[in-house]
């Protein structure tokens, strides 16, 4: 089977370092590798859906223009200033508690030094964050719409060219090392795309030399810090002299493509300058998939630990089979839960879904027959493990998160499963008849407590505190 060291060898290219911004110098194979690599995996991986979305469109213009006039109000009204520590998330963690909307992949970092830290934070799925608990929040998208808008009157033949002098190394290499060949439709589609972020990354590197020039931030603390697409202001910040690090935001493995890349990518100190300084993780096990010079820094996960001290473990009846969605391949992991549904009576079957996989729901919804199926509407996957005795998918964080909370945790046997996770410490199946042999069989072992301290490391609060003070005066 073909794994994700295959793939980069298809970029362990030093010709790719050639092909830089003629205005700002950066190198561009950053801004491409992402949707290149992941179609490839898709086409080689998964089954019945693409993993990545090369034509994404508004579902409703009326909502996205909504939030925006509303996130460049609240900009507008609420004038940053110049903050020690500056946090950067997407807005995919925001959950409810306490009655406000709370972002448990950032808040709890941005709320231990809350004067001294500012959020900069995207509109999830255009969705306008009301009554938000943290009060010290920007919000990026304003900034994103006009860029994209601009890019469209700045490519000129010159960006168009770059791009396919980009894309001819990949495809050429794509062919001689693995025998795929990239479609014509797929090539001018991602050539448009590129061309357009080509032509805007002087803007961007300008934007962000001004906003970090105003906000004098010394630590940059950012979601997806190490994806291609943070490579403009990851050099940014480290040309000004701030420290930058990602906090890590959901499972790390051995098919990541943005934690893996290609050995003669990042051995180029050009290359390097467009990563983070280091990756704060949760746990020592995580580790094991990173291929990058980056400091590896055992954090822990603030919203995990947080749950676990409220939480009775067996406080409540464990009678759910929860099945959790990949975001992807939504079809599939609904067939298996109705079939579930209709083959345990003893168990409520529910089916959880992937954020990413929430709108597009209710349209698979109407023409499948959910059986006794419930769908969870829980938006904290930690109240859905409360009442939960088996937990189900093939490469989600959320097996990982449900160790310690749940009965069994029990990971698909697929293709997919083993490309993401060669190596993992809980029961499988293979199929719909050995998963209701193995849920009906006695557990065949927990995770070990000192494993699942590896994974998921205590004193969150302690580890962060003495990385803020390594990278930070007065604070």
């Amino acid at each position: 089977m073909i794994s994700l060291q295959d793939i980069l060898e298809v970029e362990n290219d030093s010709t790719l370092l050639d092909v830089k911004c003629p205005q700002t110098g950066l190198l561009l194979w950053p801004l491409v590798r992402q949707e290149v690599i992941q179609w490839v995996i898709s086409e080689q991986v998964y089954k019945t859906a693409a993993l990545i979305n090369l034509s994404p469109h508004v579902q409703s213009r009326t909502k996205a223009m909504s939030a925006l006039l509303k996130a460049a109000w609240h900009n507008l009204t609420s004038p940053s200033k110049p903050s020690p520590i500056l946090l950067m998330a997407t807005g995919a963690g925001l959950i409810t508690k306490n009655g406000q909307l709370f972002n448990r992949l950032s808040d709890y970092f941005a709320l231990q030094h809350h004067e001294s830290t500012l959020v900069i934070e995207d509109l999830f799925n255009w969705n306008w964050p009301e009554n938000r608990a943290n009060n010290k929040v920007m919000y990026h998208t304003p900034t994103q719409v006009k860029v994209s808008i601009y890019s469209n009157l700045k490519v000129t033949h010159k960006h168009v060219s770059l791009a396919k002098q980009l894309l001819d190394i990949f495809t050429l290499n794509l062919k001689h090392q693995l025998g795929i060949m990239l479609p014509e439709n797929v090539y001018q589609l991602v050539q448009r795309r590129l061309s357009k972020k080509i032509a805007i990354l002087p803007v961007r590197k300008q934007f962000y030399q001004k906003l970090l020039g105003k906000l004098k931030p010394t630590l940059l603390v950012k979601e997806e810090a190490c994806y291609g697409h943070s490579g403009v202001i990851n050099h940014t910040a480290r040309e000004m002299g701030i420290y930058v690090a990602e906090y890590q935001h959901g499972a790390i493995n051995a098919g990541h493509d943005a934690y893996n890349h290609a050995a003669r990518l990042i051995t180029d100190r050009d290359y390097q300058s467009l990563l983070p300084n280091a990756l704060l993780s949760y746990g020592e096990w995580w580790h094991q998939y990173i291929n990058l010079p980056v400091e590896k820094t055992v954090i822990g996960n603030p919203h995990r630990s947080e749950r676990l001290a409220v939480t009775s473990v067996g406080q409540m009846n464990k009678n759910e089979i929860l099945v959790l969605g990949d975001g992807v391949e939504t079809g599939m992991y609904l067939e298996l839960a109705v079939f579930l549904s209709k083959n345990l009576p003893a168990f409520k079957v529910v089916f959880r879904p992937h954020p990413l996989e929430r709108q597009k729901l209710a349209e698979i919804l109407s023409s499948t027959s959910l059986d006794k199926l419930t769908i969870d509407s829980r938006l904290d996957i930690y109240d859905s493990f409360r009442s939960a005795h088996v937990v189900i998918n093939e490469v989600s964080t959320g097996l990982f998160e449900a160790v310690g909370l749940v009965d069994r945790v029990l990971i698909w046997d697929t293709a997919k499963s083993r490309f993401y996770f060669p190596h993992h410490p809980f029961e499988s199946f293979t199929d719909k008849e050995d998963l209701l042999s193995k849920i009906r069989q006695p557990d065949q072992g927990l995770v070990a407590p000192a494993q699942a301290e590896k994974i998921w490391a205590s004193g969150w609060k302690e580890n962060y505190q003495h990385f803020a003070r390594e990278h930070l005066i007065n604070v």
